[in-house]
């Protein structure tokens, strides 16, 4: 197939099956039912729940040929770890799990720091470690999703504690969603068009008619759209994050770009930080759950036609 078409028909999959993200542990799942295993050899990746990535090496029982045991685990923190993959290591075709923070060696120069846990007969701290792949098609792949969940781990409330020291690193370079008014309750005014409502939505300094979707995980933008706020210089280089990964009906996963809205108005509410993803050239625009969870409380009011906002 054409690479243009393709692309044209992924991104109207973005469109059209455009409902929920791929969760944390739909990921999970995603990962350890397709990470390639060596004939002896099969891996086991976990999350607990403070945020410590588990990843099982599970070699097979010598006398027992579907039977595998745990031989060595590697655990870290997710937000702690970056991954690599590389299709001509020495073992071959590999994913590489190593530590972000550098530390001055006493030799001079930078080199990595031990902040993975490598568990064998006690614990070790080691710097990196690799997964093997066995195939350049399947690193890939493995690639795309360890960073996705890599991504969503450090967005997730769930997975991240909360520090109250302003001047802590995670709280000078987080972009949490936050509500600004003055009014506890807000109740704006909803359209009707095709038996679906639509509301008027500011973007930065910009007017967008947003078909009211609670159905979607996401803000869904239009490449049109997208160019348009990158003109008006209301989207930036910065405001792009890791792309998101979206479950079709048939249970295949498709990828599509995503971004942090700087600000949206809605009535009187000013809510910043706003997750979105692009659609095709023409797509409507939906507003989505990335928007309406941001409030403690939302519903519609049918008969007078509204969107009821509680902050």
């Amino acid at each position: 197939m054409n690479k243009k078409v393709l692309f044209l028909l992924m991104n109207l999959f973005c469109l059209n099956l455009f409902s929920q993200t791929l969760s944390i542990p739909e990921t999970l799942d995603y990962i350890n039912s397709n990470l390639q295993h060596g004939s002896a050899e099969r891996y086991s990746v976990k999350l607990h729940n403070d945020g410590k990535l588990v990843v099982d090496v599970l070699k097979q029982h010598p006398a027992y040929k579907d039977t595998y045991e745990k031989s060595v685990s590697y655990e870290m923190n997710a937000s702690e770890i970056e991954i690599n993959k590389d299709n001509n290591s020495i073992e071959g075709k590999v994913l590489k799990f190593s530590c972000k923070e550098k530390v001055e060696s006493v030799f001079g120069g930078l080199t990595t720091s031990n902040c993975i846990y490598l568990n064998w007969h006690g614990s070790m701290a080691i710097s990196d470690f690799t997964v093997k792949t066995f195939d350049s098609n399947k690193t890939d792949r493995m690639f795309n999703a360890f960073t996705y969940l890599l991504s969503e781990i450090s967005r997730s409330d769930r997975f991240n504690q909360i520090d109250d020291d302003p001047f802590s690193p995670v709280n000078l370079t987080n972009r949490k969603p936050a509500i600004s008014s003055s009014k506890a309750q807000d109740k704006i005014a909803l359209e009707t068009y095709g038996g679906v409502y639509k509301v008027w939505i500011k973007i930065g300094g910009l007017d967008k008619h947003f078909i009211l979707d609670s159905g979607a995980s996401e803000i869904s933008l239009s490449t049109n759209i997208e160019r348009e706020l990158i003109n008006s210089g209301i989207i930036k280089k910065k405001d792009y994050i890791e792309p998101a990964l979206f479950k079709l009906a048939d249970g295949s996963i498709v990828k599509c770009r995503r971004l942090i809205i700087p600000e949206l108005t809605i009535g009187d509410y000013i809510v910043k930080n706003v997750r979105a993803s692009i659609g095709v050239s023409d797509s409507p625009l939906l507003l989505g759950r990335s928007f309406l969870d941001n409030f403690r409380k939302w519903s519609i009011d049918n008969t007078t036609r509204e969107l009821i906002l509680e902050k």
